[in-house]
């Protein structure tokens, strides 16, 4: 598959994303189910294949394409200017795993950092 790029604050979520959590709290159940039942696929392939590269972003990506909160590529979940949050969110998950923005990153590799990291 060719490489897919992610969010930095994406990443996270692969390793701890469960669906059923996310939808039971009830700060996300606003993302609704399409949602969480694309990023359970994304996650689900990137899982299933540890040699699959990644390209680290801050630009909405796979997951944010069915986010009902992206307007004209940018989040505004909490406003218009939600999008900047975002960016230094992906930014700063990237930094405490050791990577940047334009990264290729390799999921076994995310998956060993993020255990521990987190």
């Amino acid at each position: 598959m060719p490489p897919i790029s992610l969010r930095g604050h994406h990443l996270y979520g692969l390793r701890h994303f469960n669906p059923d959590d996310f939808i039971a709290n009830e700060s996300n159940i606003c993302y609704g189910r399409s949602y969480l039942d694309n990023a359970k696929v994304i996650y689900e392939k990137l899982l299933a294949d540890p040699n699959q590269e990644i390209i680290a972003t801050n630009n909405p990506d796979l997951l944010c394409q069915i986010c009902p909160y992206l307007l004209e590529s940018r989040c505004i979940q909490q406003g218009s200017e939600h999008e900047i949050y975002v960016k230094e969110s992906d930014e700063y998950f990237l930094s405490l795993l050791g990577y940047k923005i334009g990264d290729k990153i390799i999921v076994r590799n995310i998956l060993k950092r993020t255990s521990k990291a987190f």
